[in-house]
């Protein structure tokens, strides 16, 4: 499960289709997840060229945490862009 957006870095660089990957996720309390999307160049590079961190409704009895924070994040005016991979 993952997301592909186009970003522009902060060096001016734009990486098109950039690779986002919901990783280190924390439950913060039995109502609330805080997660990061981490964005590589593609599926295959292991390098993070940007990372963003959100906090979002945590639903226990609901599917996967990971899950979750997907369907969050593509909640998000700056995922309207994006693909799920």
């Amino acid at each position: 499960m993952a997301l592909t957006k186009n970003i522009v870095l902060d060096n001016g660089l734009e990486a098109t289709a950039s690779y986002g990957r919901v990783e280190r996720l924390c439950l913060k309390s039995n109502t609330s997840l805080q997660f990061n999307i981490n964005y590589y160049i593609d599926g295959v590079n292991r390098n993070v060229i940007i990372s963003d961190f959100f906090s979002c409704p945590y639903d226990i009895l609901g599917e996967n945490p990971v899950k979750q924070a997907y369907d969050y994040a593509k909640t998000l005016p700056e995922f309207a862009d994006s693909a799920d991979v």
